[in-house]
Order: C-alpha cells, then structure tokens, then sequence
C-alpha cells in the first residue's frame, strides 16, 4: 500500500510534471527515513536508515528526485517532517482520519471521550521514562516552512533535503502528563509491546533550515497540544463542515 501511494503515485506526479514543464517541486517526506539513530538530534548528515515500508517508500521518493536533478530535469527541497501535531482552529483545519495512529489526536479524542482505550506502546524504550521520544511541529510551521521553501525554489535554490522539527524532544509519558494537566483529570491508559518500526527516539536538527531558509519554528509542545484540543473540542471531522 505504502509502495504504491507513495512510490508509483509520486513517480506518475513527476512524469506528469515534466511533460507539462514543470520542473521545481516540495515535497513532503519523513524523519522515518533516519530509523534508529545514533544520535539523539538527528542532522541531514545521518544516514538513512528506513526500518518500515512507509519510510522505505518516502526514501525511494527522494532518491528518483535526486536522479531527475542529476538530468537537470527537476529541482526538489524535501522536507523531512518530524511529527506534525496541532491545529489550525481558527481557520477550521484539524486532523482527523480514518484510521487515527498519531499520538496527539488519539489522546486528545480519549480525554474527550470520543474513543473509549488508548494504548502507550512500549514502556522499555531506552529513554528518559521508558516511553519512546518524539519531536513535535506544529502545522503553522510546517506551512510557513513550504511557503519559504516555495520562494527559496522560484529564487533559483539548488535541490535540498531539509529537516522540519522543534529540536526539542517529549516522550510518549509527558505528552500524557501535559493532556492530564490541562484537563484536569488522570487519563486512564494500558501499555502495550512496541510495535515493530516504531524508532525509539526522533528529535530534530533544524540548523540547516535555519540557515537555508531563516525558518525556525514558533510554537511550543504545550500550544501545539492546546491548539489541538481546541479543535477536537469543535469538530468531528477534518474541515469543520458539522
């Protein structure tokens, strides 16, 4: 499934591109390339390192863009995401689909009462608690980071690969903490064995776009949870439309 999504899609996109003359793209990839780093903030130097067919997928993704800028037929800054969390209330644009695997969502929905379980998967990771760590960025940033990408791209900018994170890690049980404290009550959760891809540690190096695009991001684990709340709190599904 993960082949075919996001392989053969991407690969038909790009031919389509270069036969209509199109030849500068963003393109959305994955920390999850990286697998299990030796470091705990992770630069574009690491190697990659995929342990999943979805981060397999993503790498092969940036691989053909790189031959196409080899031909000089197709410009590229990859973005490789952290873990995209938040919302944009205001504006009506939350996450939610079907089926739910993110952290942030999951555990929002359970403090609302929305699902009935939610399951912490490992507590024997070699982290700080047990939990695994992630690096959480908020959507705005994200979106202000392809904005800039865009303009780096129409200025003349070379093919990049780009890391998008808060360099700043939170574990699985802070996360919960943080839900627990701004609702006021304990959440009630089971623990389960790791899932087998899961990494035990993500967290950023977001030097390079800094320097390569002045992009730094903004918003801090505790708005990026609250601005998700916020819009669970309105909405059922992703575009406001109930």
């Amino acid at each position: 499934m993960y082949w075919d999504n996001n392989f053969i899609g991407t690969k038909t996109l790009l031919e389509e591109m270069i036969r209509a003359g199109i030849n500068r793209i963003i393109f959305s990839s994955t920390c999850a390339v990286y697998g299990e780093s030796k470091h705990l903030s992770i630069s574009e130097q690491e190697d990659t390192n995929p342990i999943n067919a979805y981060a397999q997928s993503k790498l092969a993704c940036e691989q053909l863009m790189d031959n196409l800028d080899n031909l000089d037929l197709m410009r590229s800054i990859r973005f490789r995401f952290f873990n995209a969390a938040g919302a944009d209330y205001k504006n009506q644009l939350g996450e939610l689909h079907e089926p739910e695997t993110h952290l942030i969502p999951l555990l929002v929905n359970f403090a609302l009462g929305k699902i009935k379980e939610f399951k912490v998967f490992g507590d024997d990771y070699p982290t700080r608690d047990g939990s695994a760590v992630r690096d959480f960025i908020h959507v705005s940033d994200l979106a202000m980071a392809h904005k800039l990408g865009l303009e780096y791209l129409l200025q003349g900018g070379k093919t990049e690969v780009v890391n998008l994170g808060t360099g700043h890690g939170q574990t699985v049980f802070e996360v919960i903490k943080l839900v627990e404290k701004i609702f006021g009550k304990q959440l009630s959760y089971t623990i389960e064995n790791r899932r087998m891809g899961d990494t035990a540690a993500l967290v950023a190096d977001y030097s390079k776009a800094k320097a390569l695009l002045n992009w730094y991001p903004t918003k801090d684990i505790e708005t990026t949870v609250s601005d998700a709340i916020a819009w669970h709190r309105q909405h059922t599904s992703s575009y406001g439309d109930d």
